[in-house]
């Protein structure tokens, strides 16, 4: 009697004092991708909508986890940070900003729109993270890239683009600013050579 009235003293205890044995979990950090539009052109708007596929990509970057590459062999995710939206969807979305905030072309939907779209931009997103050269870690993203005639089938373009921006410093709030300036460079490099192959249709 007297040992069952030592543990339900024990277990009151644990309760009032809000004890519990699972641990808790670690507090991590979102990070949205940041983004400069580009300044709006003043040409007059192209009259094609442009559907922007959500990159494919393998499943560890099909992640929120934000990754690096410390050494060539070694691929790994910061500690408690994570980003808001999966890799691919982050770069899909910045590109329909950019595009948008560009103006130059008629609109610019994403694949779950209902709305016809002249031309398409698929692509595969082969990297997007951190790599550390000369210990110091670089911001790098690679995208292969098509754009589909939806009306005729074909693709009338493909181009691999590749971006590496150096970070500030070593913390991961200047890595991912790297990121985000990366993002931006890509994009604008897909902008020029998306209006460039409309124009030539």
């Amino acid at each position: 009697m007297n040992l069952r009235i030592g543990w339900l003293a024990a277990i009151l205890l644990c309760a009032l004092s809000a004890c519990t044995i699972i641990p808790l979990p670690e507090p991590y950090q979102v990070y949205t991708l940041p983004s400069a539009p580009p300044v709006p052109s003043d040409a007059e708007p192209i009259p094609f909508t442009l559907r922007v596929q959500t990159p494919i990509s393998s499943r560890t970057l099909a992640s929120i986890r934000i990754l690096v590459t410390p050494d060539a062999a070694q691929l790994s995710a910061y500690e408690n940070a994570r980003w808001s939206d999966l890799s691919p969807v982050l770069v899909r979305d910045h590109l329909i900003e950019a595009f948008r905030s560009d103006g130059r072309l008629h609109a610019v939907v994403h694949e779950d729109s209902r709305v016809t779209a002249q031309i398409e931009l698929a692509s595969e997103l082969r990297t997007f993270q951190s790599h550390y050269v000369d210990k110091h870690p670089h911001a790098h993203i690679r995208l292969d890239a098509q754009l589909i005639h939806t009306g005729r089938l074909e693709v009338i373009a493909t181009r691999r683009f590749e971006v590496r921006k150096a970070s500030d410093s070593l913390n991961l709030d200047s890595v991912v600013a790297a990121l985000g300036k990366a993002t931006d460079e890509l994009a604008e490099q897909l902008l020029a050579w998306t209006y460039q192959n409309i124009l030539e249709l």
